[in-house]
């Protein structure tokens, strides 16, 4: 396996200012919306970690607008990202639209914040025994 790290998202505009100027070591695609399409790019990703990026909805304090918000239990990380909010990030195949949805779900999980791709690449990471 290589020593590349591939950064998934759901769409392009997510990584707008990665694409500008990538890494020579990370390989980003934009996989596509929700669990399956997540899945299926970090299936075919040849690398050594595994990293889900892109817009979340926040919440629960402090995932509020403009925070970064990382869910691991790895420290590999921890180095790049020393101002981020560290915390569970729920997943939801549906829009989580209403405060009321979003105070249960962060009460049923313990999440900070919630998407549609980070777990199925996740899930991909620990089968292959690799960061998240």
């Amino acid at each position: 396996m290589t020593k590349t790290i591939g950064i998934i998202c759901a769409i392009e505009r997510e990584l707008t200012a990665l694409i500008a100027k990538p890494p020579s070591h990370c390989r980003i695609v934009a996989g596509g919306i929700g669990a399956k399409a997540a899945e299926r790019a970090a299936r075919l990703m040849d690398c050594s970690a595994l990293i889900s990026t892109g817009y979340a909805g926040g919440l629960a304090a402090p995932a509020v607008r403009g925070v970064i918000v990382v869910d691991t239990a790895s420290t590999v990380f921890d180095y790049a990202l020393p101002q981020s909010a560290r915390g569970r990030i729920a997943d939801s195949q549906t829009m989580v639209a209403t405060p009321t949805a979003r105070a249960k779900l962060a009460a049923a999980t313990g999440a900070i914040a919630v998407d549609m791709e980070s777990a199925a690449i996740a899930r991909v990471a620990g089968e292959r025994g690799i960061p998240f």
